[in-house]
């Protein structure tokens, strides 16, 4: 996915996430954050999942998620 800056600052802004550009030497890193989204069949977040969760965490609040569905 990629946009000019605006785009990308609406984007992120929708997602709730971070991102700032790095500078290191002639180069640069970006911080950012890291999730993986989860929607319903209609489109709707449901649930945001963090890098550092394990699959047995994820696995269950998916199927928590799929409880209430």
């Amino acid at each position: 996915m990629r946009g000019d800056l605006a785009e990308t600052k609406a984007t992120a802004d929708a997602f709730k996430v971070f991102y700032q550009k790095v500078p290191t030497g002639s180069s640069y890193t970006m911080d950012h954050t890291s999730l993986s989204y989860v929607f319903d069949q209609k489109g709707k977040l449901r649930l945001a999942l963090r890098h550092d969760q394990s699959a047995q965490e994820c696995a269950s609040d998916i199927k928590t998620l799929m409880a209430t569905a």
